[in-house]
């Protein structure tokens, strides 16, 4: 009669606690069947879930880390981190500014020297 009883008790947690693997849940029930052999099927449900309502709060706050995780665009990428630093020093020099900042202005903050061979003008990296 027991078994049968914890059946109907396995359904209903299974059932509450939906968004968690079916497996957790029986896990949780069997540890409380094991912790109180003598307590009946609504004791042993009672205390089963509230373990899975501590399993169910862990699991939504360990899904918030990791959308706050999945926020973080810190960059990896040398290149772009190097873009991004010369862009940084454009805006820099531009708010200091009390006036537009003129071509040769920007070429000196972003490193680049103009050249004009023929009759085209062309931007090289300035090599340190």
């Amino acid at each position: 009669m027991m078994d049968l009883a914890l059946a109907g008790v396995a359904e209903t947690l299974a059932y509450e606690f939906a968004h968690l693997q079916s497996a957790a849940v029986v896990r949780v029930l069997a540890d409380c069947v094991d912790e109180f052999p003598c307590g009946g099927p609504y004791f042993v449900e009672e205390a089963a879930r509230a373990r899975l309502s501590c399993l169910q709060e862990q699991q939504t706050r360990s899904q918030r880390v990791s959308e706050r995780c999945s926020l973080d665009v810190s960059l990896h990428d040398d290149d772009l981190a190097d873009e991004v630093d010369l862009m940084v020093g454009l805006i820099v020099a531009a708010n200091a500014s009390d006036h537009a900042l003129a071509q040769d202005e920007i070429d000196e903050i972003l490193g680049v020297a103009a050249h004009s061979p023929g009759a085209g003008r062309f931007l090289t990296t300035r090599v340190a």
